[in-house]
């Protein structure tokens, strides 16, 4: 049982491994805070270049298209435009350049929430393993959210530190908390229509699957459609 997250942050922080993961995984909690007033902020660690399914689109183009496919779809969430950090896709490691970027973007924005992948799921039934950009990406931003990464004396030539109030860790096989994203479903499936690159140009069945998972989602916490996280509350200063 996943208990119901109640909160209206002012500013939401989501660093993914590629150009659609935010959007995916928790594309209708970034529609429902930014419409509450959030500034909400998305990453793409990677420049997505080798996703997507025409081989005949060489890594440049293909990494300018799916630019192009999250810009969009970070408009219709009400989000800001993406950051892409440029690492190769597929090639993603939890280094020391990786997590010094993400404490500088978090210095930088100094979000209320963070998302990211949860690292710790690997096998999703027998069917499916978790991409290993997804997992370092998410043992980065775990490492750099949490100590000693988070400390004063850590990179203080990237700013003041912050401490992070709550980190959200999407996909995992272990959620303790629901986000209603009832009124923000719409903009979600939207958004990932807007992916034209992996769900192609004829995505009907796009709204059918959104739906179905959020409202297996829901049935932990009794909302008719939701997003699942594991929850990580940090207090006091970041020492």
């Amino acid at each position: 049982m996943s208990d119901l997250l109640k909160i209206n942050p002012g500013r939401v922080l989501a660093v993914f491994a590629h150009p659609d993961c935010a959007i995916v995984n928790c594309g209708g909690a970034l529609a429902l805070w930014a419409a509450g007033g959030a500034e909400v902020t998305v990453v793409s660690c990677s420049r997505g270049e080798r996703g997507g399914g025409d081989p005949e689109i060489d890594d440049d183009e293909m990494a300018a298209r799916r630019r192009e496919e999250l810009s969009e779809s970070l408009a219709i969430l009400g989000a800001r435009p993406p950051i892409i950090l440029d690492y190769p896709d597929g090639e993603l490691e939890n280094t020391l350049g990786l997590r010094r970027s993400v404490v500088g973007l978090i210095r930088a924005h100094r979000p209320e929430v963070l998302i990211s992948h949860d690292p710790t799921a690997v096998f999703y039934g027998d069917r499916y393993i978790s991409h290993p950009d997804h997992r370092a990406v998410g043992w980065a931003v775990v490492d750099s959210a949490g100590s000693p990464s988070a400390g004063v004396r850590y990179h203080p030539e990237l700013g003041s530190p912050h401490r992070v109030p709550l980190l959200l860790l999407a996909g995992s096989l272990d959620p303790g908390v629901t986000v209603d994203i009832g009124p923000a479903v719409g903009a979600k499936v939207a958004a990932i229509r807007a992916q034209v690159s992996h769900v192609g140009t004829e995505a009907e069945w796009v709204d059918d699957m959104v739906r179905a998972r959020a409202e297996q989602s829901g049935e932990s916490s009794g909302v008719a459609l939701a997003e699942l996280f594991r929850a990580v509350r940090f207090d006091g200063p970041a020492d």
